[in-house]
């Protein structure tokens, strides 16, 4: 099985959590992010925790900005995990963020594919 979707372009893990007295907590930027999970709800149950997986994120940013690919995951993996397209992302085996062109807002697509079915293996 494998779906495709679109979703916003992710917060950076730089700007994802502040720290308050000594406490890491989601920033406002996080906070208002993972409001987008309710347009992934009609996904919720796709990936079972049974169910190994392979993502892959294109990122179109927005500018031309430099930015590490890295830190964009984080953000965009919570989110579809919010959603419940997936149950945990620590099911995500194999990882794949690709940058792709600028375009105007920016926006990412995943694409979530079944690897193996297993329950007790990592």
């Amino acid at each position: 099985m494998q779906i495709e979707l679109e979703i916003p372009y992710p917060v950076s893990v730089n700007s994802y959590y502040r720290s308050v007295k000594g406490r890491s907590i989601l920033s406002k930027q996080g906070r208002d992010y993972k409001k987008h999970a309710a347009q992934l709800e009609h996904l919720r149950g796709t990936f079972p925790e049974t169910q190994r997986l392979k993502v892959s994120i294109q990122l179109f940013p927005p500018s031309k900005h430099r930015s590490d690919l890295d830190n964009y995951a984080k953000s965009a993996l919570d989110l579809m995990q919010d959603a419940g397209v997936f149950v945990n992302d620590n099911q995500i085996d194999h990882l794949v963020i690709r940058r792709r062109s600028v375009l105007k807002g920016g926006k990412a697509i995943v694409t979530i594919k079944v690897i193996r079915e297993n329950e007790n293996t990592p």
